[in-house]
């Protein structure tokens, strides 16, 4: 039987790889192991070729298989920050001291000119990482996601570059404006455009036998 995936090197025998076009990727999947995971792991797609790094939130073995839950980056998007004020500051000091004491990083590949404006003043609130990310994303123009390399990835909200995917459409279903498709390597991303369609979202679903990749725009 082929092995699509692996989860630090141990065989993926079922998975569900959800890509939002904002936030944190998941993976939720049933591994051929019965030893435990935590903390950061690496799963690998396409013999290695495309990997996603991400966290195990939630995980535990059942009937001689690993259960687990994957969240994309490092385990700190919903960690609790105390408040903190600034004044006349660029928006990009904000947002690394964010994500510093989150344990999460920035993406080199983020917009210098968005992350480059100038905040008269900005209050982060005391919450989750993530919802300070909305808010300072909203006040900026902008989005952010975490990417395959498990960065926090912050792009302007109209973005929409090409994609370098190739695969076969295997089925349309406009009433949820979805198609189903048979990809080469899994390295579709929300926010570009594949094969006429402004990608919003994707989930890659990989079994035994085959993956499939469904793409909404």
């Amino acid at each position: 039987m082929p092995t699509f995936a692996t989860l630090q090197g141990r065989p993926v025998v079922r998975a569900a790889l959800s890509l939002p076009l904002r936030g944190a990727w998941t993976a939720r999947l049933l591994v051929d192991t019965d030893k435990p995971l935590e903390g950061a792991v690496t799963l690998a797609t396409n013999e290695g070729a495309v990997r996603f790094e991400g966290w195990v939130a939630r995980g535990g073995v059942a009937h001689g298989r690993l259960e687990a839950l994957l969240v994309g980056g490092r385990g700190g998007l919903a960690r609790r920050l105390p408040a903190r004020s600034y004044r006349s500051i660029p928006a990009r000091l904000v947002l690394q001291a964010l994500l510093s004491e989150a344990g999460e990083s920035l993406a080199s590949t983020s917009e210098a000119e968005l992350l480059d404006q100038q905040l008269p003043h900005w209050t982060r609130l005391e919450a989750p990482t993530s919802v300070n990310l909305d808010r300072l994303c909203t006040a900026l123009g902008a989005r952010w996601r975490v990417d395959r390399a498990g960065q926090v990835l912050v792009t302007r909200a109209t973005a929409s570059p090409a994609s370098a995917s190739r695969g076969e459409r295997l089925e349309d279903a406009p009433s949820e404006s979805s198609r189903f498709y048979a990809l080469e390597l899994l390295d579709l991303e929300p926010g570009t455009t594949f094969d006429g369609l402004a990608v919003c979202a994707v989930e890659h679903e990989i079994a035994p036998s085959r993956i499939r990749t469904r793409v909404w725009a």
